[in-house]
């Protein structure tokens, strides 16, 4: 793959500004308000995370730590993207798809496209959306509208959705079929990332579940080769960057650390296993996202568990910190799909194991 290839494979989540709002009050009234929950995880970042039995649906800022109940706040909101939020049929639940769209026509990177639902794709801006896939999709073909229920971004400060017909039999050349077209194009070079990784795993005796590259790192990278080439005609000595980490979670629940040199990925250290995580039953219903330069949280749906992954102070990657989702939602109440977006930030690194 090429660097500008993983740049766009790689980019998973939104900028940091595109986080939900908090609000005062309790998400058990029916109105939507959210509810303080002190969790300590990494600070800025948004979860989406939907109960598959019922359709219980809930947001989570980690920055104001504030839990929404995103049903409740559909009901009671008077705009009909927000009520497009509302989960009426869970047979239609499948599994999150997190699409960083940059705005661009695949076939012309230096254009920037707009889409009528794009709010700001300023050069080099990714603009998170995550689509509620339906069921039967197989991850790396091609979208339709009939593979999607809803594609969910931010408006302004808060969480709203399209629904799929949207998108039904949009007319060439037009807004929409130009955002599906960028879609498609996100989703062939993701599985040509998944492709590229799962290789490597099978060196390791190994099956992948799903791989990761840090969105924001790839674009800086993308920059800097551009910069590097600029540099160069001007006859200026270009600082070279680190190889990206190529993250890369197992179906036994271990994470691996690869880099690529001369063309071919290399482990960086030996794996690391996530607490309580034999076999994972569902890879698409995984999360993987960036809380900083130095690591990434990851969502395993079979243990309920997020897991905090980094490495710092010259030390090896490890497993920093776990957290229950238990203790984001209310009782009674599980995960089986976690949609994670945001920039994150340096964290804590005095967090509990």
């Amino acid at each position: 793959m090429t660097p500008n290839t993983k740049l766009f494979s790689a980019a998973l989540i939104c900028a940091p500004a595109l986080l939900l709002s908090a609000c005062g009050g309790s998400d058990s009234n029916g109105s939507g308000d959210s509810r303080v929950i002190a969790t300590g995880l990494p600070e800025g970042l948004s979860l989406s995370l939907l109960d598959s039995s019922d359709g219980a649906f809930y947001a989570y800022d980690t920055s104001s730590e504030t839990r929404t109940d995103l049903n409740a706040k559909a009901a009671a909101s008077e705009d009909e993207a927000v009520q497009e939020m509302a989960i009426t049929d869970t047979s239609v639940i499948g599994s999150f798809l997190v699409w960083p769209d940059n705005g661009e026509d695949p076939h012309d990177h230096a254009a920037n496209v707009k889409s009528e639902h794009d709010h700001a794709h300023e050069e080099g801006e990714l603009e998170a959306k995550y689509l509620l896939m339906r069921p039967g999709y197989a991850r790396g073909t091609p979208i339709d509208a009939d593979d999607f229920a809803v594609l969910v971004h931010f408006h302004e400060d808060e969480l709203a959705a399209h629904t799929a017909d949207e998108y039904r039999d949009a007319e060439d050349g037009s807004n929409l079929a130009e955002e599906l077209e960028r879609l498609n194009h996100y989703v062939e070079e993701q599985a040509e990332l998944h492709a590229e990784v799962a290789e490597a795993m099978t060196a390791e005796g190994q099956t992948l579940c799903r791989a990761y590259v840090d969105p924001y790192l790839a674009a800086e990278h993308g920059h800097e080769e551009v910069h590097a080439g600029e540099e160069a005609q001007a006859g200026e000595e270009h600082e070279e960057h680190g190889e990206l980490v190529h993250y890369a979670l197992s179906d036994s629940g271990r994470v691996y650390f690869f880099e690529e040199h001369e063309g071919a990925l290399e482990r960086m250290q030996g794996h690391v296993k996530l607490d309580n995580t034999s076999s994972i039953l569902d890879c698409s219903r995984t999360s993987i996202a960036r809380v900083s330069e130095e690591g990434v949280l990851i969502f395993v749906p079979d243990t309920q568990m997020l897991y905090l992954v980094d490495a710092h102070d010259g030390a090896d990657f490890h497993q920093h910190s776990t957290w229950s989702v238990g203790e984001i939602l209310p009782a009674g109440t599980r995960a089986d799909l976690v949609a994670i977006v945001g920039e994150g930030e340096d964290h804590d690194h005095d967090h509990a194991q």
